[in-house]
């Protein structure tokens, strides 16, 4: 007797009998990958300043302490905790067929050989990987000892190997220190770490990822919470198919999901659109017979679904939270990595109820791909045509309507000691903000968030000074969130289409050329019951797409076919406002320091970004290269429909931010300062080299007891706090 097809769309359900019974077992399989993703990529012959280990990692280091004898412990005891996690799910990567076969009874299998007596579904399989995807590594000399402080984070995923998306994630960085006497930690005369402190460092770092193995494969183990919902079709309107759920019981568009009925006849969706309470489908391309069953559903039919993760609303704008990739030529630097663990760390943080729908861009994937291919290879050919795994996707998705980018800031360090200098107090502030990028380069929103921080060691011990700032850093990151999450606004407009011709279309009033990457087509999509508006559907652009004009136009080309009740929807770009830069390095920063005075508080892209995203009249552009190749790239490897990111735009107008720390008066007797000091703050736009507009803002402040050879930290600490209570001042005037 043939077996049915599992029904699947996320996760499976078994319906092996040809009996009439619907879901008669809630059945998936977990397949461990044998590797740790991040570093155990080998690098191959590499060229000259390519990132070895994708960028994040600290390649010297990890080869250092995550040698093959500390990988092979921690991918063996991943392994173990998997299999007591999942007792009755566990295979081997050569148990992924395009079918199963064999005995119905679970049979777990390790052998690399392709023949094994029990093979699964790859519709019915999901791999779980740990990954590193983050090593720094920090070194702190003071007194007469060094302190190594090495963060890492580690990744788990669970890979849905249909479409080959992540259905869960989970990272969290650990940190591993060290303290010796610099004589005894490095080599005599060298900076390199002596090998029995290695060792040390090693064994450390070894019993700090047994315990972040067993976390994460226990926080995936409560985490990946499959379901099964009865759902029913409320209307039909041509090919759609309306559902009464939605992205609430875990429906997102561009996904295809399985359905039986009470009978166990099977059917198959592609969705596209859900939201909460309402999903919009067609009949999927799984098989013509499947295709023909499923059109042939009619309201008030009611089906059995399955789902492995939460579903996306397209009643909200998607953000896609965009990380710095190495580029060919260029490693990271110190400060993307760290804006990369810290949108990562905000990316987890933002819940489902968020007032848009975030879209995590995974560095690693493209990698852990390629190592689920090497391994689920008994069958090669099916990852050459699988969506998702495949080198040239048949599903384009829809674009984001937004980038996430995080930029982080930092105050000078002011550093007061104690009687004898036994004890020392550090104050500073670290600062976030995040910027939704538009799809034409254009600076939408921008949150901030600011911590101080206090940091008290005694005898030269207490927390890293880098340790410390990374603490601070994710507390101003998640200030800077719950401010997104507060202020967070989209108000799309929609234009009507007047007229249709053959490859064109006329709309009722023009589209301005700087706000075209937002349009997209929309289509109507009657949801049924008296007074319910309609759904406004995003097209796929397999089914139409508009071309981009050179100039302002009304009439546009059009690929594809469109309807006469399809609408132009644009994001929340002020068209008629005026594109505005940042000016470029011969006046980037104006600012007027006292000869003694000698750290700027260096907070001009925050305050830039705060003040002139909103500048009455202007729109700020984007103009970090290096972010913005990135985003192209994570539309590439996300298969998105369009990866146009506009990377240059031409116009007069820049702004300038402005800050001045003048001594009125000082006075040091005994190495101890008394004065005065002068604060302002504040940005000028120019047009051409005509300014056209400015908000200044002053400060006037006393101090006593500043230790000389600490005071220019000090007045660099008070102008950084200036520029944040100038905030305001600014906004009032130029918004």
């Amino acid at each position: 007797m043939t077996p049915k097809k599992i029904i699947l769309a996320g996760l499976m359900c078994a319906a092996w009998a040809s009996t009439v019974q619907a879901a008669a077992e809630f059945q998936y399989y977990v397949y461990p990958v044998g590797g740790i993703t991040g570093i155990s990529q080998s690098a191959g012959a590499n060229q000259s300043g390519v990132a070895k280990y994708g960028g994040m990692i600290d390649e010297k280091y990890a080869d250092i302490f995550f040698d093959a004898t500390a990988q092979q412990t921690l991918i063996k005891s991943f392994k173990e905790e998997v299999e007591k996690k999942f007792p009755t799910a566990v295979v081997g990567g050569n148990q992924i067929r395009t079918s199963r076969s064999g005995k119905y009874v679970y049979e777990p299998y390790e052998k690399s050989e392709c023949r094994p007596a029990f093979t699964v579904n790859y519709k019915d399989s999901f791999a779980i990987a740990i990954g590193v995807s983050r090593l720094s590594v920090y070194f702190n000399t003071y007194s007469d000892f060094t302190q190594v402080l090495i963060p890492i984070t580690y990744t788990v995923r669970f890979v849905k190997l249909n479409g080959a998306s992540v259905v869960f994630s989970k990272s969290e960085t650990i940190y591993t220190g060290l303290t010796s006497t610099t004589a005894s930690f490095f080599k005599p005369g060298t900076k390199e770490i002596t090998p029995e402190n290695i060792a040390k460092i090693k064994e450390a770092l070894v019993a700090d990822g047994l315990k972040m193995v067993e976390r994460h494969v226990s926080a995936a183990a409560t985490g990946f919470t499959p379901k099964q919902s009865n759902i029913g079709v409320v209307a039909r309107d041509g090919d759609y198919f309306i559902f009464s759920a939605g992205s609430e019981v875990g429906f997102s568009s561009g996904e295809d999901y399985d359905a039986v009925n009470d009978t166990g006849e099977e059917f198959s969706f592609t969705v596209q659109y859900a939201s909460n309470g309402v999903a919009v489908a067609v009949a999927s391309d799984f098989s013509a017979e499947i295709k023909r069953a499923t059109n042939r559903l009619k309201a008030g039919d009611k089906l059995a679904f399955s789902f492995s993760k939460q579903g996306k609303d397209d009643a909200k704008p998607s953000v896609m939270a965009i990380q710095y990739t190495a580029a060919a030529d260029r490693k990271l630097t110190d400060k993307q990595v760290m804006d990369n663990a810290l949108l990562s760390i905000v990316a987890d943080d933002i819940g489902f109820k968020a007032p848009f729908n975030l879209i995590k861009h995974d560095a690693d994937f493209a990698r852990l791909k390629t190592q689920i291919r090497g391994e689920a290879n008994c069958e090669s050919t099916m990852f050459q045509t699988m969506s998702g795994f495949s080198d040239n996707s048949t599903k384009p998705r829809n674009n984001p309507d937004f980038y996430l980018k995080l930029d982080t800031f930092g105050s000078p360090v002011f550093t007061a000691t104690g009687a004898g200098g036994a004890t020392s107090k550090s104050i500073f502030n670290n600062t976030v903000t995040l910027s939704l990028v538009d799809r034409s380069s254009l600076v939408n929103q921008v949150f901030i968030g600011n911590h101080a921080y206090e940091l008290e060691r005694t005898g030269g011990k207490g927390l890293d000074v880098n340790q410390a700032n990374e603490v601070n850093l994710k507390n101003a990151a998640l200030i800077s969130m719950e401010d997104m999450l507060k202020g967070f606004s989209a108000n799309n407009k929609t234009i009507k289409i007047k007229s249709i011709a053959p490859g064109s279309i006329t709309l009722t009033e023009p589209l301005q050329l700087s706000v075209f990457n937002q349009a997209k087509i929309v289509r109507p999509i009657a949801v049924g019951g008296s007074g319910k508006p309609p759904l406004l559907m995003p097209v796929s652009s397999e089914i139409a797409q508009l071309v981009k004009p050179s100039q302002d136009a009304d009439t546009l080309q059009i690929k594809g076919e469109i309807k006469s009740n399809d609408l132009i929807m644009l994001g929340t770009s002020y068209p008629n406002n005026k594109p505005l830069l940042f000016c470029d390095d011969s006046r980037k920063r104006s600012f007027l320091l006292t000869p003694v005075l000698a750290n700027p508080a260096s907070l001009e892209g925050a305050i830039g970004r705060q003040i002139a995203f909103k500048a009455k009249g202007f729109n700020l552009v984007e103009t970090d290269a290096n972010y913005l190749n990135s985003v192209e790239l994570a539309l590439k490897e996300g298969f998105f429909s369009s990866q146009d990111v506009p990377k240059t735009i031409v116009t007069p107008f820049c702004v300038v931010v402005q800050e001045v720390q003048q001594l009125v008066k000082n006075d040091c007797p005994n190495n101890k300062c008394a004065g005065t000091s002068n604060l302002a703050s504040g940005v000028r736009i120019f047009e051409g080299v005509n300014k056209i507009g400015e908000s200044i803002a002053g400060a006037k402040f006393d101090y006593t007891d500043i230790e000389s050879d600490a005071l220019s930290q000090f007045v660099g600490f008070k102008a950084y706090e200036h520029h944040l209570n100038s905030l305001s001042v600014h906004k009032s005037k130029l918004h």
